[in-house]
């Protein structure tokens, strides 16, 4: 792949482009494309955000969900898998992903508590999955620690110029909900906490006007800095939770147990058997019927022998 595919730091976007919405939709608080326009400002743009976030200040970072705060266990490794199903795209994404990743990394000192990313090649090795989406209404969506560990890049992300050239900009903003923050602004329903200093331009502003697309800023490292810092069990009233990394391929024989354990307990509390599954009742039945037609079985055959003697 050469330069021109992909947009290395501190590079100019087009400008061409004039106007990228991010919002925040469903209860994970994605991030997804709103709008683009080659002329319109973004004040122009009719599309809210569900919860009407972009109208409001931008401040800083924001953590915690459920009344929790999930983060990595001090200097975890994010060993991080690009999936083969990408096809002509892979090697794009894959530079994006080494781009994005060499960013956060290179922010952290060698005496940092903060997780650190790396890019392997097998999947046995990786302990969450890049792999494409099928979204039409966003870029790209992630996961926060503890959860399904996949970044989905959607198909919007390939489709537009200034998309494709900046998807290490919005896996650097996905990355950010990976180490546990969500978007910068309160999201109604959803409480969450600040942490940090004010910063319109944090990497986790869900709103952005190209070509000024989000930087990693000195305030993000600060404030994921303060974050794993954090040596009790609680912030801002919220508990923190501290995972552990788990291999991707763990969790997901993990989640196939869970669910064969699922359907196991409905089976047999539910009356609602799969085909080929029969239940301790039917099959108490069944053996008292056997037993039945085996007694009358040999009633006959003893009748039947007394008579003919």
């Amino acid at each position: 792949m050469n330069d021109s595919d992909i947009n290395p730091p501190q590079a100019v976007l087009p400008h061409h482009v004039n106007a990228l919405n991010f919002t925040c939709i469903g209860p994970r608080w994605e991030e997804s494309i709103l709008s683009i326009s080659d002329s319109p400002p973004l004040s122009a743009h009719q599309e809210l955000c569900a919860t009407d976030a972009y109208l409001q200040r931008l401040t800083s970072l924001r953590i915690g969900l459920d009344g929790t705060i999930t983060i990595w266990k001090p200097r975890s490794v994010l060993k991080i898998y690009v999936s083969l199903k990408f096809g002509i795209n892979h090697d794009h994404v894959k530079d994006a992903v080494r781009y994005a990743t060499s960013e956060w990394n290179e922010k952290i000192q060698e005496s940092d508590v903060r997780p650190r990313f790396e890019i392997v090649n097998a999947r046995t090795e990786a302990t969450c999955e890049i792999k494409p989406g099928t979204a039409d209404d966003r870029l790209a969506h992630a996961f926060f620690p503890g959860m399904a560990p996949y970044i989905h890049i959607d198909p919007p992300s390939f489709r537009h110029a200034a998309h494709r050239k900046n998807l290490w900009k919005t896996l650097l903003h996905e990355f950010g909900h990976v180490l546990g923050a969500r978007h910068q602004l309160q999201e109604s329903g959803a409480p969450s906490v600040l942490i940090g200093v004010d910063d319109d331009c944090s990497i986790m502003r869900n709103s952005f006007i190209l070509p000024d697309a989000p930087h990693l800023q000195q305030s993000d490292i600060d404030s994921f800095e303060m974050l794993y810092a954090v040596a009790g069990d609680q912030y801002g009233g919220l508990r923190i939770k501290r995972i552990k990394p788990m291999l991707l391929e763990t969790w997901e024989k993990q989640q196939q147990q869970q669910q064969h354990q699922f359907v196991s307990v409905n089976c047999h509390t539910s009356g609602n058997y799969p085909s080929g599954l029969v239940s301790d009742h039917e099959s108490n039945n069944l053996t008292d019927q056997v037993i039945m037609v085996t007694v009358l079985l040999l009633v006959v055959l003893l009748l039947y022998r007394a008579a003919t003697r």
